[in-house]
């Protein structure tokens, strides 16, 4: 049922945005969306930093878990988590940038652009704010959205993006090597014996993995069955587990896990057949971004494509394919893709 809504959501917006303007109105009204989400955000994080005190603060996400590896409290907005305001603001940021492009010539495009550029500015502090893997997807994709830009500002941004990736890896690496993959040391004095495991009750990480691909060995091609994992995963918790009630994650039966990772869900749920079928629907809308052999082709094209990689980046860290934003994501490719050259005649005109 889930699919099918989401798929209705599709076709009713390629329906709906059966023209050039109708498009970019779309693009306007989310774009004006994430933007909205962005201060919304924020302003619960000035907030934090007047009274230092979250509680009572539902723009702001904060887990004792991570009490000990982040400084700050995660923005997640309006929305139940932070992840889910990354990956909403990312489409903003891909949707800003296609407007940067449809400006009509014809219009005061120097004001307009500075507010572009300010407020992908507000959108990138926000996404900063909400302390998420998924930073590193967005950052890959203003990475190649700045290729867009000419001029010695634009490689000077590159660089500076490109160096903040790392320092963002590194950072991730450090400071949630706990959580993705959690080492106990045990320490018997009287046999002189120090002992290293990994303690998977502490990782949400990992877990959902190690229960995927057990699911996925007894159901290799039809997979258990679309949205029912995380009925079944209680099955599959090993006895060897432990449960703690402490400041950081319980691990139960009565947990409720998603598999985290889009391509080991799709997997587990759908087996190959359905893994393939995946990977043949992102691909068509990968292959209607490349260039079709126009001399110009629009660079609204380029700016999509960027917003899609770095999303399926991001898929090895979330479920992408149960997200709302992401099915009106794909909207927009597919009406970019039947309008593509009545988009960029108007924008040129």
């Amino acid at each position: 049922i889930g699919f099918l809504y989401l798929a209705l959501l599709f076709f009713i917006i390629v329906d709906i945005a059966d023209t050039p303007g109708k498009f970019r109105r779309m693009l306007i009204v989310y774009s004006f969306s994430a933007i909205i989400a962005a201060l919304a955000g924020l302003s619960g994080f000035i907030h934090y930093l007047i009274s230092r005190n979250t509680f009572g603060n539902p723009l702001l996400f904060f887990y004792k878990a991570e009490a000990t590896l982040l400084f700050f409290p995660r923005i997640k907005s309006f929305f139940y988590t932070p992840n889910m305001f990354v990956t909403f603001a990312h489409i903003g940021l891909v949707t800003i940038a296609c407007l940067y492009f449809l400006l009509n010539k014809k219009s005061n495009t120097k004001v307009l652009k500075i507010l572009l550029f300010a407020s992908s500015i507000i959108i990138s502090v926000a996404v900063f704010l909400a302390g998420s893997q998924c930073l590193s997807g967005v950052l890959l994709t203003i990475f190649m959205l700045l290729f867009l830009f000419k001029g010695r500002t634009a490689a000077v941004l590159r660089y500076v993006v490109f160096i903040v990736t790392f320092l963002v890896m590194i950072f991730a690496v450090f400071t949630t090597i706990w959580m993705i993959y959690p080492l106990e040391v045990n320490n018997d004095f009287s046999n002189k014996f120090v002992d290293v495991r990994v303690n998977y009750a502490y990782s949400h990480h990992i877990i959902p993995s190690i229960y995927g691909f057990l699911m996925f060995q007894e159901h290799p091609f039809l997979g258990v069955g679309i949205g029912t994992f995380t009925a079944l995963y209680p099955k599959y918790i090993k006895d060897e587990i432990e449960f703690f009630s402490s400041s950081r994650l319980q691990v139960s039966p009565d947990r409720i896990l998603d598999p985290h990772n889009t391509y080991t869900g799709m997997l587990t749920e759908g087996g190959v057949f359905g893994f393939l079928a995946m990977i043949a629907l992102l691909f068509a809308f990968i292959k209607m971004l490349l260039p079709h052999g126009e001399k110009n082709d629009s660079p609204v094209s380029s700016c999509l494509l960027a917003g899609l990689l770095g999303y399926l980046f991001n898929a090895f860290f979330i479920d992408v394919m149960t997200m709302r934003h992401f099915w009106i994501f794909l909207a927009f490719i597919f009406i970019f893709y039947k309008k593509r050259k009545e988009i960029s005649y108007e924008a040129n005109t």
